[in-house]
């Protein structure tokens, strides 16, 4: 397993959050998302906007204000999260610091936007506590934006040895949408394979030892002719009736046969 594990990719943080800005600013979904922000800021007129400008010019400013604090937030929030997640922060204060460092990056973003419109008046220690006030929510909407732009298909993610993301296997680009989750093991059934993952269970068209070349980067190992499993989903292993079976996260009982024993043996797994 160690061996597996050390063929992945050592990316920075700086590829991952480029990587991840990437992504998500190649997807329809955060372009909807920014298009309703905008429009309900410049239609509602927050924060005094609404007396200072008419409704053209508050379209304007808050696209600049949202575009601008969104992509900081987007950045810094990213860089951050992979940071904290390398040195293995629980959930809550991750995102707590996160949403911090978003809000910072957010405030020095949008000063100069704050500065072209209210002047030096903008440097004030009131302007500025009332702008990384706003920022801050700004920024904190966009952190909850990450988490729900990457939500479909975050039982897909995998992780190296950092906790760094990886891509997700093409295999998984070839079920439905709902189905897209973390690979747990592979089955032959007929001419097809029964993809079993953390959603579910789809039957895909193919060869398993095609279908085994899909699932890089999941690490994994085939323990039958007819069956491979991911290392992650490996519960325990059995011997049943003299012979080794694999119990995965998905309640399977998957049999090894005799000449991939070896493999699994190498792979570090042993019965319990």
């Amino acid at each position: 397993m160690n061996e597996v594990r050390k063929n992945f990719a050592k990316r920075s943080g700086l590829q991952f959050t480029l990587r991840e800005m990437h992504r998500d600013f190649t997807h329809w979904r955060t372009y909807g998302l920014l298009a309703i922000v905008i429009l309900v800021a410049a239609w509602s007129g927050p924060f005094g906007t609404e007396r200072e400008f008419p409704f053209f010019l508050r379209l304007v400013y808050w696209a600049a204000v949202v575009l601008l604090t969104f992509s900081a937030a987007h950045f810094f929030g990213a860089w951050t999260s992979f940071l904290l997640r390398r040195r293995g922060l629980h959930a809550f204060p991750r995102i707590l610091l996160v949403t911090l460092a978003a809000g910072l990056a957010s405030t020095a973003a949008v000063l100069p936007v704050t500065i072209v419109v209210s002047g030096k008046e903008a440097l004030s220690p009131v302007a500025l506590f009332s702008t990384a006030y706003h920022a801050l929510l700004i920024a904190a909407a966009a952190v909850g934006a990450m988490e729900l732009l990457r939500g479909k298909k975050g039982d897909a993610v995998v992780t190296g040895p950092s906790g760094e993301a990886e891509r997700p296997p093409p295999l998984l680009a070839r079920l439905p949408l709902e189905k897209r989750g973390r690979l747990i093991s592979l089955s032959v059934s007929d001419h097809y394979v029964d993809v079993v993952t953390t959603r579910g269970r789809s039957m895909v068209l193919i060869r398993l030892k095609d279908a085994i070349g899909e699932t890089a980067p999941e690490p994994g190992i085939r323990i039958h002719r007819s069956h491979w499993v991911a290392l992650a989903a490996v519960e325990r292993v059995e011997r049943r009736d003299g012979r080794l079976a694999i119990v995965t996260g998905a309640g399977e009982v998957l049999p090894v046969s005799r000449s991939y024993q070896a493999d699994v043996r190498a792979a570090g797994l042993t019965p319990g």
